[in-house]
């Protein structure tokens, strides 16, 4: 069972892109700001722990292939 993460002012589910900023997934017009246009999405809970290291593996691959290494 996965939970999803949610923000905590509009309640919409977010996720973090390669910046690591929060964001909406499939959105159309990718924006970090939340649905008053002025605050960022903020996670419910606390998600400051990447457990994974997933969020920061994507990162070093992201301008690992930015720099144009790969």
């Amino acid at each position: 069972m996965s939970t999803a993460t949610k923000c905590k002012r509009c309640g919409r589910i977010i996720v973090r892109n390669v910046r690591g900023e929060w964001g909406l997934p499939h959105s159309i017009v990718p924006t970090t700001l939340c649905s008053d246009g002025i605050h960022p999405h903020e996670p419910d809970y606390d998600t400051d722990d990447d457990q994974t290291g997933t969020v920061m593996g994507i990162a070093i691959g992201a301008s690992i292939f930015d720099a144009g290494v790969i």
